[in-house]
């Protein structure tokens, strides 16, 4: 099972949910994260997970 990304990035107000959830689909056991972020956005999401 996993989690999409679509959508996400496009408003900085949103980004600490965003993150929030991709955080709580992994927690859950999801494995898999459909990257439809531009690959830009998508390293800053990275970052921001590991960080």
């Amino acid at each position: 099972m996993g989690q999409g990304t679509w959508k996400m990035g496009e408003r900085a107000e949103r980004r600490s949910d965003e993150i929030a959830a991709l955080r709580a689909g992994v927690d859950l056991g999801m494995t898999l994260i459909d990257t439809e972020l531009p690959r830009v956005l998508w390293r800053r999401f990275l970052s921001d997970l590991s960080g």
